[in-house]
């Protein structure tokens, strides 16, 4: 009928309301996402030597402690349509959040190689589950000329990550060679926190 060419859909609404306050915390939450996942990668790919020592883990064991948090992320991928259509999109963003904090504390008390790549795992099911919700949440609530800016908005955020776990590893330790992998993993956990 010609009386539906005339509705509004929510995108002309938010168009028109246009880029505010509720965007930029809306670019904080989905940032902090990737934000923790850049701080996490740096930190897992930085500490394998050390945990080598510790536990005299093989190339092949060290390599697959950094290889289960992909498979978690695909896991999370998979999950977070269906969380995110059925419960909305700010749900997996939090649930991605708290795991994230509490796998990565897990990790930290972990005693073997086995624990820890089954910690590991749920931090990348935490990322999948986290970022895929955001970026649909993104398209959302921002007005379209805004939304690729809000995106590489949220996309630095894994750069500022990165640099956080990089300063954090520098000061333990500058060499990388005798790094308390336990407390760092513990500190790289802190931008879920924010």
């Amino acid at each position: 009928p010609s009386h539906c060419s005339n509705m509004t859909t929510i995108g002309d609404v938010v168009d028109a309301i246009g880029f505010g306050p509720s965007q930029i915390v809306a670019a904080c939450i989905g940032g902090g996402i990737w934000a923790a996942d850049g701080a996490e990668i740096l930190m897992l790919g930085s500490i394998t030597e050390a945990l080598s020592h510790d536990w005299e883990l093989s190339r092949f064991a060290r390599s697959a402690v950094v290889s289960v948090v992909f498979q978690g992320v695909l896991v999370g991928n998979l999950l977070s349509g269906v969380v995110g259509d059925s419960f909305g999109r700010r749900p997996p963003v939090l649930i991605s959040y708290g795991c994230i904090v509490v796998f990565s504390v897990l990790s930290a008390l972990t005693w073997n190689v086995w624990t820890l790549g089954f910690c590991r795992v749920f931090v990348g099911i935490a990322f999948g589950l986290g970022q895929p919700a955001w970026n649909a949440m993104c398209s959302e609530v921002s007005p379209t000329s805004m939304r690729a800016t809000m995106n590489i908005m949220a996309g630095c955020c894994w750069c500022l990550g990165e640099m956080y776990s990089a300063v954090l590893i520098l000061a333990d330790d500058p060499a990388l060679k005798d790094l308390d992998w336990r407390r760092l993993l513990i500190f790289a956990s802190f931008p879920s926190l924010i």
